[in-house]
């Protein structure tokens, strides 16, 4: 048996709640996680707080829970984080990912999931706000996924509400609205996966 990874769940969302329990976790012979109670008991994993589950995507584990913010979608506890970056990017034109230099660059998704957020910053926009359009597959799914908000200088973004799903093998990309030049872009979506 491997060694336990401890968690503490908590009532809430706000810092400092009250700790629902303790759950050990452990690989057994064949990878499969299995929850250990305080008394060293096997228990079945779909019977952990909150709703806490075990699926298997791909050959891989992945723990899952509801997301009442997101319709109750079981989306895993793991958030993943893709990046975009670019020196300078104008009207219409697309993020590149990394040294990329073909603009038909895209993150290509291992597992079915959600994008649940965006952070993003730039250093010198325009005094008007530039938004950026989600693109999944070549289709254009949110013609103002996010917007910097209008001034100059250092402009940043942070959302939490997103709730957009895509497949295993989609690609997923990102461009620029035609509200004029950014430069020192970085953009990062947050996925988790769905079962």
């Amino acid at each position: 048996m491997a060694t336990a990874a401890s968690h503490v769940l908590t009532k809430g969302d706000s810092p400092g709640a009250a700790p629902a329990g303790k759950i050990r976790l452990y690989a057994d012979d064949d990878g499969d996680l299995i929850k250990v109670d305080e008394s060293g008991n096997e228990v079945d994993i779909t019977q952990t707080p909150f709703g806490l589950n075990s699926s298997n995507l791909d050959g891989i584990q992945y723990l899952f829970m509801p997301d009442p913010q997101r319709s109750n979608k079981n989306l895993s506890v793991t958030m993943c984080q893709f990046l975009w970056a670019e020196n300078s990017v104008s009207n219409n034109e697309w993020m590149k990912i990394g040294r990329a230099t073909d603009s038909d660059t895209g993150h290509i998704m291992p597992h079915d999931g959600t994008i649940i957020g965006v952070t993003a910053l730039c250093e010198n926009a325009q005094s008007t706000a530039q938004f950026f359009r989600l693109y999944i597959n070549g289709s254009q799914v949110s013609s103002n996924f996010f917007a910097f908000p209008s001034g100059s200088g250092r402009r940043q973004q942070q959302l939490t509400d997103k709730n957009t799903d895509f497949s295993r093998g989609d690609r997923i990309r990102l461009r620029a609205g035609d509200n004029g030049s950014i430069g020192d872009t970085n953009i990062s979506l947050f996925v988790k996966w769905r079962s």
